[in-house]
């Protein structure tokens, strides 16, 4: 639960901004766009706008609640999806299908799991570090657009510690499947 609150809150953040840069940029805001294409018609160098797009995706499906119909069946341990949100009858936007590999659940660049219930905190550090370098590019492009101080701090652990260096609280990379396998004890 906390994973899914983490990420609703870093794309609330990068809404955030993008609603200030819509009202400070006017005449160059298209409301029709989503979040990273909307970043992307105000700064045509912003780097790694698919993976933005990946982030704003899986932030939707968390705030929302996506659903997905899941159900084990054949008697296996492994949970099969049975039914996607497309055949659910939900709208489903042309980038779902373009982000999301439906038979592993997951984006396909980032690798971040779209179903809302198995966000971990792997996803947690990539989402932080999408928004965080995004958010960062944007800074260093126009400040008074969007005022984040690269060296902000935060209370973490009984230190004040810098915002960006959280990132480094938060394990590097997926295990591989099957490493957290569970040992029995001994005598029981």
């Amino acid at each position: 639960m906390a994973e899914r609150a983490a990420i609703a809150a870093w794309v609330a953040r990068t809404l955030t901004y993008v609603s200030r840069l819509r009202y400070t940029r006017r005449a160059e805001a298209n409301k029709n766009l989503n979040v990273s294409d909307q970043l992307q018609a105000f700064f045509t160098d912003l780097p790694r706008p698919e993976e933005l797009a990946e982030v704003y995706l899986i932030g939707k499906a968390t705030s929302h609640n996506n659903i997905w119909h899941l159900g084990a069946a054949g008697g296996s341990d492994e949970w099969e999806m049975l039914l996607s949100p497309r055949d659910l009858g939900m709208a489903s936007k042309k980038n779902w299908q373009d982000s999301v590999d439906l038979s592993t659940r997951k984006t396909k660049l980032l690798g971040l799991n779209a179903v809302p219930t198995a966000l971990d905190r792997h996803d947690v550090k990539t989402v932080f570090h999408v928004v965080w370098s995004t958010l960062g590019f944007m800074a260093r492009k126009s400040y008074s657009d969007t005022p984040v101080h690269p060296h902000s701090t935060v209370r973490f652990r009984k230190q004040h510690r810098g915002f960006g260096d959280l990132l480094k609280e938060l394990p590097a990379s997926r295990p591989p499947a099957g490493s957290f396998a569970i040992q029995e004890s001994e005598g029981g």
